[in-house]
């Protein structure tokens, strides 16, 4: 009792919080899934483009910044955002990998494994043992917010806390760590 009349504001705070985010996303506008559709990738916007194929493909162009997926007929809409998901998901393992291995030296860590996560409400993690795991929607996000969760995760290597100590290891690698913390706070409302 004591402990819950201790941590009331933040507990209500908290729950006030949820029911805003849940809102926000009922609110936001769905993906049509159909050829033109925009998917959001790296904080920018990319366009899904369906071709008639016996046989499946994913291929994206940069250039176009169009993803073209080849469909057969009868694909269900699960069907296709199951495929789109996966492509997702590996562009997330190619980037996490490339950030991971672009700041682990600058802090002087190494890790030992790396996953991606599907989690609810947490970005990344980190274990003792140096496991890293990130949640590949970070993916739709601007590069500098991936980058910020990484430099943060790689920080727990050092410290596996979130000290003082901790948050100059951070800003080691990534000075605004701040700005960035707020920029996914609000970018995740959004999404």
């Amino acid at each position: 009792d004591n402990a819950l009349r201790a941590k009331q504001r933040w507990i209500v705070a908290k729950l006030l919080e949820r029911g805003e985010r849940r809102e926000q996303r009922q609110q936001r506008t769905p993906i049509d899934w159909k050829d033109g559709a925009r998917l959001p990738y790296l904080g920018g916007e990319i366009v899904l483009r369906l071709e008639e194929a016996a046989r499946s493909h994913c291929v994206f162009d940069p250039e176009t910044r169009e993803l073209r997926i080849g469909v057969a007929p009868g694909l269900s809409e699960w069907q296709l955002k199951e495929r789109v998901k996966l492509w997702f998901q590996g562009e997330a393992k190619r980037v996490f990998v490339e950030r991971l291995d672009h700041f682990a030296p600058q802090l002087g860590v190494r890790y030992s494994a790396f996953t991606l996560s599907s989690a609810g409400s947490r970005w990344g993690s980190c274990t003792v043992g140096g496991s890293i795991r990130l949640n590949w929607k970070l993916v739709h996000y601007p590069l500098a917010l991936v980058d910020y969760v990484v430099a943060h995760e790689l920080a727990h290597l050092r410290e596996m806390n979130h000290s003082p100590a901790f948050w100059a290891t951070v800003a080691e690698v990534y000075p605004d760590y701040d700005g960035a913390r707020l920029a996914l706070r609000k970018q995740s409302h959004q999404m």
